[in-house]
């Protein structure tokens, strides 16, 4: 279970991060009313507090460099009163640590990042802003910030899980006026039968982010709830052999709900909050009628504000609404791959008017695939592949989506075909296109020429014959992944005068039958060729990798 989600954030949190994360806090930040304070010298006390707790922390790559002298106020990270000089935030949030290590090929290089363990900050009265996330401390995290009465945000996320640990939540009851707190990946096990009695003693908490925390019971039944201003709730990744408990989809102020990766299996809730905006359910275990969920779900609400709608990985099965009620005038997320739905793609998938993603990958769909969808004006990904569609899909399907930016069409049915015009222009401009087990060949597909913002190519097994066109390779200054492995392509490679991207490009033409000698283009972090025809330098029976310096 854990290896899944890790693996999941792997390829998806580092764009959520800087998409979101930072600008969910941004608000918070205000609460802070601090500046790096230069008109009165900080308090001695404060000072020496903030010097005894550096003294518990490693920092390899220097981070707090800069909490020398007297001036506390002027250190990296501390924020002061403009009025009094006393400090009321200390943000030490590592986003180089956070980013290395999620796009780095060892993740246990930490080098950017602060470790130690964390100590107490009793000195600190007047502190309404604690951030610390997004590093590698170890250890139990101090009760004593219970004491920091005063705290409008805490936020304790770690990189990475198990680094930092509580013996229990029951220090949280001082904290009466926290309006953000974030404990994802600080191990909460030894807290899992409290855990929500003393969260729910926070009557003010705007933001509560507990993913990957180890829990392990949530209660089905809650007498009194008091979360009566939460606003977003983030569960990921626990209560793994649990049942999803009704109260969690009642909290009429949550406008995000975050549950993937939890519990096993169990049926959908009937009622769902009217003021959701983001739900995401994603491998969760959950199973029942699609549209009962899709429409029957939100009946009693006069208007939907739902935006995203994330439940790939489930066990939904039945037919798509031919009716979408609500959500055709708020829809922008519908996420529904890797589960059992049956039964065509209705016409009236047009009506989702608000629609940037569509994904229906990996389910049990079939019949043709209705022209209206090219009425999605404001789609920007589509993924249709793993289905059992038949028929033709057309440009028609493709006019009215002039903003769609990612194309995947993979795993298809033997029956369905695509029928482009070879001088058809699309009203696109792609960024990615996945295409494979789908005959586009002989030739290389014309219309592709004119996505010139293309970054990443995957043509797996479509029949391709020839060898790979100029125009393909003047692209190459914007190309970071070319896949082309397992078609009939021909032809010498060009020389080393082709220049990728530096970093992370791939190239990947295994099982074709290219010739001449392997060129050593610079830039490319990958190179990837087998191919059991004789190359004229060399036969090759396993793939080349070649790593750039």
């Amino acid at each position: 279970m854990a290896v899944i989600i890790a693996l999941l954030k792997v390829t998806t949190l580092v764009n959520f991060f800087i998409a979101n994360y930072f600008v969910s806090l941004q608000a918070f930040k205000l609460y802070a009313n601090a500046s790096n304070f230069h008109g009165v010298r900080c308090i001695e006390k404060e000072r020496g507090a903030l010097h005894k707790f550096k003294e518990g922390l490693e920092d390899p790559s220097g981070f707090l460099s800069s909490w020398v002298g007297h001036d506390c106020c002027s250190w990296k990270g501390v924020g002061c009163s403009n009025l009094t000089g006393e400090v009321v935030k200390l943000d030490l949030s590592n986003p180089n640590c956070y980013l290395k290590y999620y796009s780095s090929y060892s993740p246990d290089d930490n080098s950017s990042c602060l470790g130690g363990k964390l100590g107490p900050l009793n000195e600190l009265q007047h502190l309404n802003y604690l951030n610390l996330s997004y590093n590698s401390f170890s250890g139990m995290i101090p009760p004593d910030f219970g004491n920091l009465s005063n705290l409008h945000v805490l936020d304790l996320h770690s990189i990475d899980y198990p680094f930092t640990w509580v013996s229990d939540l029951n220090w949280l009851s001082g904290l009466s006026s926290l309006k953000f707190l974030d404990l994802t990946r600080v191990n909460l096990s030894l807290a899992t039968t409290h855990w929500l009695q003393a969260l729910n003693a926070l009557p003010s908490l705007l933001e509560l982010h507990l993913a990957e925390t180890e829990l392990q019971t949530i209660p089905l039944f809650l007498p009194h709830l008091n979360f009566t201003s939460l606003s977003v709730l983030d569960l990921s990744g626990n209560f793994y052999g649990s049942q999803a408990p009704q109260w969690l989809f009642n909290i009429s102020t949550v406008v995000e709900l975050t549950l993937q990766g939890c519990f096993s299996e169990g049926p959908f809730p009937c009622i769902i909050g009217c003021n959701l905006h983001h739900l995401d359910l994603s491998y969760s275990g959950f199973y029942g009628e699609i549209s009962e969920l899709l429409v029957g779900s939100f009946s009693r609400c006069r208007t939907s504000s739902l935006e995203e709608l994330v439940l790939w990985g489930n066990q939904f099965s039945g037919q798509l609404p031919n009716s979408w009620g609500h959500l055709n005038t708020s829809l922008r997320t519908l996420d529904l791959r890797s589960n059992s739905i049956s039964g065509p793609l209705p016409t009236s998938i047009g009506e989702l008017s608000k629609l940037e993603k569509l994904d229906l990958h990996s389910n049990k769909l079939n019949g043709s695939i209705p022209k209206s969808l090219g009425r999605l004006t404001e789609l920007k990904e589509l993924r249709l592949g793993s289905n059992d569609w038949e028929g033709v899909l057309s440009q028609d399907h493709f006019q009215g989506l002039s903003k769609l930016k990612m194309l995947s069409i993979l795993h298809l049915n033997k029956n369905f075909v695509l029928n482009l015009s070879p001088d058809w222009v699309p009203p696109f401009s792609l960024e990615e296109i996945y295409i494979n087990d789908f005959k586009l060949g002989p030739k290389f597909p014309k219309w592709l020429q004119t996505q010139t913002q293309l970054e990443t190519i995957y043509l797996w097994n479509v029949s391709i014959s020839e060898a790979i066109p100029s125009w393909l390779w003047k692209m190459s200054t914007c190309i970071r992944v070319l896949h082309l492995s397992r078609n009939q392509i021909r032809g010498i490679l060009p020389s080393s005068s082709l220049v990728f991207p530096p970093n992370d490009t791939e190239i990947n033409l295994s099982f074709n039958s290219l010739e001449g000698p392997l060129p050593l283009w610079p830039n490319h972090s990958l190179f990837s060729r087998q191919d059991r025809q004789l190359a004229l330098s060399f036969s090759i029976e396993e793939p080349i990798i070649r790593k750039s310096s």
